[in-house]
């Protein structure tokens, strides 16, 4: 069969490409022709609003779900959209709530701890020094420093500065 048509091709003195745009032009009015008959009927319109419903369920679904739980929709609702298990909702509702509230008291409760959680954190920049006696920590540290720094004494001063900078984040100044 492929001989023939390069025979006849070769007779007619057209490429197959050629051919094939021929073909497509006659075509793709047919085609647009059938569509657009297609678009009439009753199948077609079913299939449109089928999809329809589907899109505005799914939408809907994915919402509610986003804020009850996974697979909440569809024991309140049905395809339509449409209420059908009101005491459900009410229930989901007052589960809502109620998990909102605990997790409000929760932080609340966390959040006014009065508890110094910064040793455990490895943040020591919290002290138990009233503000006079930093004041005098201060003045201690500084001298030290002065004394220590590596500008100014060559003798392991580094290492006293790295333990004066500990001591001034353990005493939160």
């Amino acid at each position: 069969m492929q001989s023939t048509l390069k025979k006849k091709l070769n007779e007619m003195e057209i490429s197959e490409e050629r051919l094939w745009d021929y073909v497509y032009e006659k075509l793709t009015p047919i085609q647009k022709d059938i569509k657009e008959e297609y678009e009439k009927t009753e199948e077609y319109q079913a299939a449109h609003e089928h999809h329809d419903i589907v899109s505005a369920y799914q939408d809907a679904q994915q919402a509610f779900d986003a804020i009850y739980g996974k697979d909440t929709y569809k024991t309140c609702y049905d395809v339509f959209n449409t209420l059908r298990n009101p005491q459900q909702l009410e229930r989901l509702k007052e589960r809502k709530r109620q998990s909102d509230e605990y997790t409000k008291r929760s932080y609340q409760s966390y959040s006014s701890d009065n508890y110094d959680w910064s040793s455990l954190l490895g943040n020591t920049a919290a002290s138990n020094y009233s503000d006079s006696e930093k004041k005098m920590l201060k003045k201690i540290y500084r001298v030290a420093a002065a004394k220590f720094h590596p500008d100014v004494t060559s003798n392991h001063g580094d290492t006293m500065m790295k333990f004066l900078g500990k001591l001034k984040k353990q005493w939160g100044i």
